[in-house]
């Protein structure tokens, strides 16, 4: 802290000097005392070459330039900086611009007071203003209770207000004003010859702590990603990274939900970004592998390759997520020993906009602890993820996403699909908001809804080769066949559960049409799965057909085959349960089989209504209940 205690000014920069300063407190300066440069600049009176960085400029006093007098020998750069509460008896409450050029960006203005300009007073040189947020500032006779500009200027993507007077005030026409948010400043936004040229809004915002002085802006807030989309600022005022997701936030915080580090090697540095396909883009374009990915959420569909997804990959990329800031540290958010309690705090989340991710033919990534969430392939395939490639989900969530076929993913090529507890329908996600510096804000949970199709395959549609274990599906829907899978190829399913899944047609959680490879399913839970045709827990349709062992089949209904229905080939079901299942309307609550045989030994088959199965029980078959628990 530099302390003047009212004797002078904190700080003089002579000309021809050049001086950076940072991460210093200039507080208590007078220019009434100061030894050159009477009454101009309390704070500092730079007629050099100054950089002010993370510096705190507060109760300066001062005739012109209550915390800053900028001459016309020299230039300033004043960023990601707090100034408040300063006092000019004439112009420019906190900055004073004489001339040269004044850089004034991602920095606080607040309560600073003046008769003209109570934040800033532009009267000669050029004067370029950037993603500042300017609150409750006051100038007395109600011109520019924010900005005075006399001369020319660059006004961009600022916030301006609930300053006392008008928001900005020009003398001078068809300066370069566009992309602010100027609201609630109760002289107008706009006086003289001050206009809006391009993308400004009148829109109130959102922070997170108004009565306390802190506009960091909220999630939700007006005026995220529509700042000008060709700022040369790279960063906010908290040095995080700009910009995030769709665009450029208006005003001095860009809200810092994605953050993604891309980790560098001999070919290029590791670098860090807030778009995930600039990310993608960066690592594939210098033969990088690994990106790591903060709590947080990515959002911003791009177009690409005639398709619109937040990521198009076409390399080998290795993404783990749920990690915290600053260091992408592990943070246990997500563990396989107690998925019940986790999850993934990293989401990707296309918004119903257009896809989450389009993996591309030669592709292999591999996808750690992210969340995948509102994808949106209407009339096509795969509403979160499209695949072509040879890809891994390992401990993640694919939530809240539609399509024509395979609501939450459409598979072509080769899919893996592991961790304990993944969810793949309805998903309670935690949502961990943290600083930029480390450090949790807060923490909630979110409520996703579960994946749907118009068509088939409400979660998953299958035209290649599936591995998956560990998964969940909750209640996905289908509107013909296959409320959570519909598998037209290989699948290869163990520990797996699909509990309340439904299809207008057949097939309530499972339908089966592959023609040469067996569908093979290994301890299974189908629980409270509804077809409005048949199969409430599987349909099966083709010559080949699936081997099922260890499964349960409790409380699904249909129409026929409340439990499974077969029409084709010689099914293999071997030491499963079907208890309380119904057929509504017809037949065979357990198994139903259309003219065909099936080879059944070691099941246990109890109340299933209005019989158990049109081929017997089968070969060492238990009639008993078992007593199954509640399944939630």
């Amino acid at each position: 802290i530099i302390d003047a205690i009212g004797a002078g000014r904190a700080l003089y920069v002579a000309p021809g000097t050049e001086a950076e300063v940072k991460s210093l407190s200039l507080v208590n300066g007078d220019a009434s005392a100061a030894g050159f440069g009477v009454g101009q600049g309390g704070g500092v009176y730079n007629a050099g070459q100054l950089v002010l960085t993370d510096v705190t400029l507060t109760s300066n006093t001062a005739v012109d330039g209550g915390a800053l007098f900028q001459s016309n020998d020299g230039t300033v750069l004043l960023q990601r900086s707090y100034i408040y509460q300063n006092n000019a008896t004439n112009q420019g409450g906190a900055v004073f611009v004489s001339g040269a050029t004044a850089s004034i960006q991602n920095n606080f203005i607040y309560e600073n007071t003046a008769v003209d300009g109570g934040a800033l007073y532009h009267a000669a040189g050029r004067s370029i203003l950037w993603h500042n947020t300017i609150v409750g500032n006051a100038a007395s006779n109600g011109l520019g209770g924010a900005l005075f500009l006399a001369e020319d200027a660059t006004v961009a993507s600022n916030i301006i207000d609930s300053n006392d007077g008008s928001g900005i005030h020009a003398t001078l026409p068809d300066l370069n004003i566009r992309y602010n948010n100027v609201v609630a400043n109760n002289g107008g936004a706009y006086t003289g010859q001050a206009a809006d040229l391009q993308g400004g809004i009148a829109l109130p915002p959102l922070y997170i702590g108004a009565d306390t002085n802190d506009y960091h802006l909220q999630d939700d807030s007006p005026g995220i990603d529509v700042g000008d989309p060709n700022a040369p600022v790279t960063d906010d005022i908290d040095g995080a990274t700009r910009p995030v997701n769709l665009g450029f936030d208006i005003g001095a915080d860009e809200v810092g939900s994605c953050l993604i580090r891309v980790v560098g090697n001999g070919n290029a540095p590791t670098a860090e970004f807030g778009v995930v396909q600039t990310a993608v883009d960066y690592a594939e374009a210098n033969g990088l592998t690994d990106l790591l990915v903060a709590r947080g959420e990515c959002t911003g569909v791009q177009e690409r390759n005639g398709s619109s997804q937040i990521a198009y990959i076409t390399q080998d990329l290795n993404f783990v997520g749920s990690l915290s800031r600053p260091n992408f540290d592990p943070t246990g958010d997500y563990d396989s020993l107690a998925p019940q309690l986790y999850s993934p705090t990293s989401r990707f989340n296309a918004l119903d906009q257009g896809r989450v991710l389009y993996i591309a033919p030669g592709a292999n990534p591999t996808f750690s602890q992210i969340a995948f969430v509102g994808g949106q392939a209407t009339g096509e395939q795969g509403g979160a993820i499209f695949n072509e490639g040879t890809t891994v989900l390992n401990d993640t969530a694919v939530c809240q996403s539609r399509a024509q076929e395979g609501g939450a993913i459409y598979n072509n090529g080769d899919l893996t699909i592991v961790g304990a507890g993944q969810r793949i329908g309805l998903c309670t996600l935690l949502n961990i908001l943290e600083g930029n510096e480390g450090g949790v804000i807060s923490e909630s949970q979110l409520l996703f809804n579960a994946n749907s199709a118009t068509q088939s395959g409400g979660a998953i549609f299958n035209d290649g080769t599936i591995f998956m274990t560990g998964i969940r599906f909750s209640e996905n829907t289908a509107g013909q066949s296959g409320g959570a899978i519909f598998n037209n190829d290989s699948l290869n399913a163990v520990n797996i559960s699909l509990i309340s899944n439904e299809a207008g047609g057949n097939g309530g959680a499972i339908f089966n049409s592959a023609a040469t490879t067996a569908a093979d399913l290994t301890n299974a839970i189908f629980y409270d799965n509804v077809a409005g045709n048949q199969g409430g827990g599987l349909y099966h349709s083709n010559s080949v057909a699936p081997l099922i062992y260890h499964a349960t089949f409790n409380a699904n209904e249909a129409s026929e085959g409340g439990a499974v229905y077969n029409q084709n080939a010689t099914f293999t079901i071997n030491s499963s349960i079907f208890v309380n299942n119904t057929a509504v309307s017809g037949s065979y609550g357990g198994l139903f089989t259309a003219g065909t045989d099936a080879d059944l030994s070691y099941n246990n088959f109890f109340n299933n209504l209005p019989q158990d199965s049109t081929v017997g029980t089968g070969d060492n078959a238990v009639l008993a209940d078992p007593l199954i628990p509640f399944i939630s």
